[in-house]
């Protein structure tokens, strides 16, 4: 711990307890995440990071629509020229989705996470992983999944993190771009044999999630059931918050329910 070695009479203190405030969230700490988020923001109520952490807090513990008063009491802070922005806007579009506002979701897609078309990669990923939550729910996306696809096309031989390669893969198969996506899964394929820590998490999550997304995009839901119901315990080793590796089980629960809604129509 580093915490010892500091006060909140040192410069930046208020970017260790936010730090220490998203560690709690992912520990599942909440009561303890939001008190070391709200004491960063009283020392400085711009730290975006902070504002990150107790959104998490609102998210994991299922409180929408108080998650999107505070953000909007905040907003001054967090929507604009802040360095986890786009990201912020993001979880603004999940507590839409929770309230079962998908089109006000688009609508924030569209206006903060999309605009400006940008190719940073994180910013690529909340809106691959924005646009999937929508359509498992029924949303219209429309054309937007061709303009993200081919903005990922660049990167679907970079080989480096899992968490990248899920992303890209929401968007080829979303687009219904196969040949990329069939590039993707060839490059995992070959990613997997490497000896490093990037080809053990392809071979142990990224190809078996990049062949399930592609099953489940063509309406394959028993081969994409089965494999995101056999990945190991260490898939959240690829990054990311549980808020985004949630996408993995929205996926498998759409798909269990779309190959029993099959399953019971063939019965009839």
């Amino acid at each position: 711990m580093v915490l010892p070695a500091w006060s909140k009479d040192a410069p930046g203190y208020h970017a260790v307890l936010a730090m220490q405030a998203f560690s709690y969230v992912e520990a599942a700490q909440y009561g303890r995440a939001a008190d070391r988020g709200l004491r960063a923001l009283e020392l400085d109520p711009w730290d975006a990071r902070a504002h990150h952490a107790l959104t998490h807090v609102y998210e994991m513990t299922l409180n929408a629509a108080a998650g999107m008063r505070w953000m909007q009491e905040r907003r001054v802070y967090w929507a604009a020229d802040a360095v986890a922005a786009t990201h912020l806007w993001w979880h603004w579009g999940l507590f839409h989705l929770a309230l079962g506002e998908i089109r006000a979701a688009l609508k924030v897609y569209d206006e903060h996470v999309r605009s400006s078309r940008s190719a940073e990669i994180a910013d690529m990923i909340d809106a691959s992983a924005l646009l999937w939550r929508i359509e498992l729910l029924g949303g219209n996306t429309g054309e937007r999944w061709t303009e993200l696809a081919a903005a990922w096309e660049g990167h679907i031989e970079d080989g480096y993190c899992t968490f990248n390669d899920m992303h890209a893969m929401l968007a080829l198969v979303g687009a219904r771009d196969w040949r990329g996506a069939r590039r993707l899964e060839s490059a995992l394929d070959r990613s997997q044999s490497h000896r490093t820590r990037y080809g053990e998490m392809t071979r142990l999550v990224g190809l078996p999630v990049g062949r399930a997304l592609i099953a489940f995009g063509r309406g394959d839901y028993a081969p994409a059931t089965q494999a995101l119901g056999l990945l190991p315990a260490s898939a959240h080793r690829i990054g990311g918050s549980h808020a985004q590796r949630d996408l993995l089980y929205l996926t498998l629960l759409e798909a269990a329910q779309r190959l029993r809604r099959s399953a019971r129509r063939a019965a009839a």
